[in-house]
């Protein structure tokens, strides 16, 4: 069923995101792949693994205020979380609130509790498609340079 999938299609994942982070946290759409290997440097670390609270206990992570002070950079620091249903759990959490939610609290398995601000899902679904091409553009890359020897 549509309304259940993470994106919604009608929607440009982009346009969900602060300009700045679009413009200088993703590769361009007319950048060639070879930007991809020698200069975009702006991946996050390998997914972690976090704790998924019951639905009672995930609602008091939800925050209705934003991040005044938000640091970008930090972005290249935080991991996205392994397992898909941890996304769509608090995405699903924000569409049932009846209050706008600005900020979440995820919570690693080791470590402290990470405060983000929402639109955190979204960079992960855009910077993991970069992942996914770069991936697969140096599976291809590999192959070719085999051939050629």
């Amino acid at each position: 069923m549509l309304s259940d999938d993470l994106i919604d299609l009608t929607v440009d994942p982009k346009d969900l995101l602060p300009q700045v982070v679009v413009d200088e946290w993703l590769p361009g759409e007319n950048e060639s792949v070879l930007f991809i290997f020698q200069q975009f440097n702006r991946y996050p670390p390998h997914p972690s693994l976090y704790v998924l609270p019951s639905n009672s206990n995930l609602q008091s992570l939800l925050h209705q205020d934003a991040i005044q002070t938000f640091d970008y950079g930090s972005l290249l620091k935080i991991a996205p979380p392994a397992l898909s249903s941890i996304s769509k759990a608090y995405q699903d959490a924000i569409k049932k609130s009846g209050d706008p939610i600005l900020s979440i609290t995820l919570q690693p398995y080791n470590g402290d509790p990470i405060r983000l601000l929402t639109w955190v899902f979204q960079y992960w679904v855009e910077i993991g498609h970069v992942v996914d091409i770069r991936r697969l553009w140096k599976v291809a890359l590999s192959w070719v340079q085999e051939c050629s020897a």
